[in-house]
């Protein structure tokens, strides 16, 4: 397990969503594990990257592509 954290601004950015969607989604329960240090919010790579794997949907094989 690896230590590298992301800021919320980072992990955003990599989720290609705004800063609002991510926090809406955290405190929802719907988005990634936080890990709070110093009263900062962070999110541990690995678990943000399992988070970001979880979100994929596979459509069923008779769906029209998009």
């Amino acid at each position: 397990m690896s230590f590298d954290l992301l800021t919320r601004a980072e992990a955003a950015q990599k989720a290609r969503m705004s800063l609002r969607t991510l926090d809406l989604q955290v405190k929802a329960g719907t988005g990634p594990a936080v890990t709070r240090i110093g009263g900062r919010v962070l999110f541990c790579s690995d678990e943000f990257e399992s988070w970001v794997r979880r979100q994929t949907v596979h459509p069923p094989a008779d769906a029209r592509p998009v």
